[in-house]
């Protein structure tokens, strides 16, 4: 019951996501005869641990190819399993994981980010169609349905979640 209570306070998925990168962790440490407990108290303890996690984070980016949002879940993951079981967290002291992080996001480049399905996506998918040199009749058609469905997302998209109950086509038509 302990246990349960000291990671009850986290989304499943969260504790799925831990418990996968602590698997991962110790799988590492397992090829390499170390232990995945990071108990270093001497300055020289401590450098080796640290030389362990920086090996494990050049794993993950060279080898996995996991961008770094991926690889800081899990040291996320490394620093639960300590706490969980009674463990100081001893990523932070780690300088030189956190530069070797800095240093992957920086080589990583800006993430890619999608553009949102708004009035700009909309305008710009208007003018596509419109170059494409279709009727008027279809552009009008067109343009009715990207106003449908614009408005449609605002109108709605709250009522599309009910209570674990998913998509009720009633709710969302009359707002009931």
């Amino acid at each position: 019951r302990r246990m349960a209570l000291i990671t009850g306070g986290r989304a499943e998925s969260t504790e799925k996501g831990f418990d996968t990168g602590g698997k991962q962790w110790t799988s590492h440490c397992a090829t390499g005869n170390k232990s995945a407990w990071l108990l270093g108290r001497t300055d020289d303890t401590q450098r080796n641990d640290e030389e362990q996690v920086l090996k494990f984070v050049e794993h993950c980016a060279n080898a996995m190819g996991w961008k770094v949002n991926t690889i800081k879940g899990k040291l996320s993951a490394i620093a639960n399993r300590h706490i969980v079981f009674g463990h100081p967290n001893p990523i932070p002291r780690m300088e030189r994981v956190k530069r070797m992080m800095q240093t992957l996001r920086r080589e990583q480049g800006a993430p890619e980010k999608k553009l949102p399905a708004g009035r700009d996506v909309c305008t710009m998918a208007k003018a596509i169609f419109a170059e494409e040199g279709h009727s008027e009749a279809d552009k009008a058609v067109f343009d009715a349905g990207v106003n449908n469905g614009y408005s449609f997302m605002f109108c709605g998209g709250e009522f599309l979640y009910r209570d674990g109950q998913g998509f009720d086509g009633a709710k969302v038509l009359r707002g009931k």
